[in-house]
């Protein structure tokens, strides 16, 4: 993460991590659950890509805009939220017309993954390969104790419970590369109808 000098202040790195602490070290009364908050912010990260790969121009990025979905919910409810925001993702990158894929990812490929995790790709022809554009994960109750959230089922002095935190993100600003660099104008490559609304073209620019 970038750090400003002499400061105890961070850049942004994903709108998560405000989200997520918004009730940070609270108790959520009951009938509070569940709540589903949608952020967008400009994001900052040092790392772009692995080193040696993605050079090229906007495939890395140290700067880009996202929205960050993320959701409080009941401990039995979190992979029934988690499923509803994998199809939330999914109805937006069919509107994009590009090439798309999903895959559920295998929870012992990193000692960071969280328990139950999509990750979204599209096919950029210009890369020739696929690109990562959205992830949507089920963190359980780790975020939740982490932050020290807690929440009550019962009114009055009942015993307060760690609550989940399944989360995505989805139309990061960066997700249009899969046209931007994937189409030229020598391959006759009509935009899709979402990135012709963006952009005000039908067709990709020359290259």
């Amino acid at each position: 993460m970038y750090r400003l000098e002499g400061e105890d202040l961070w850049l942004n790195p994903t709108a998560e991590v405000p989200v997520t602490n918004i009730f940070r070290d609270e108790i959520l009364e009951p009938g509070a659950l569940p709540l589903r908050l949608t952020a967008y912010c400009p994001s900052f990260r040092r790392e772009a890509g692995a080193y040696g790969k993605d050079t090229r121009g906007i495939v890395r990025l140290h700067q880009f805009d996202k929205v960050e979905l993320v959701r409080f919910c009941l401990p039995e409810r979190s992979y029934e939220e988690h499923e509803e925001l994998r199809r939330d993702v999914e109805d937006v990158l069919q509107t994009s017309s590009c090439p798309t894929a999903s895959c559920c990812c295998a929870a012992a490929t990193s000692r960071s993954r969280p328990p139950s995790c999509y990750d979204f790709e599209a096919y950029a022809a210009g890369e020739g390969r696929w690109l990562e554009v959205s992830s949507c994960s089920n963190f359980e109750q780790f975020q939740a104790r982490r932050a020290g959230i807690r929440f009550r089922r019962e009114a009055g002095p009942s015993e307060p419970w760690a609550r989940s935190t399944p989360r995505g993100w989805r139309c990061r600003a960066s997700s249009s590369r899969c046209w931007r660099t994937g189409s030229g104008r020598r391959l006759g490559a009509a935009a899709p109808a979402l990135v012709r609304t963006w952009a005000g073209r039908r067709a990709a620019p020359e290259s």
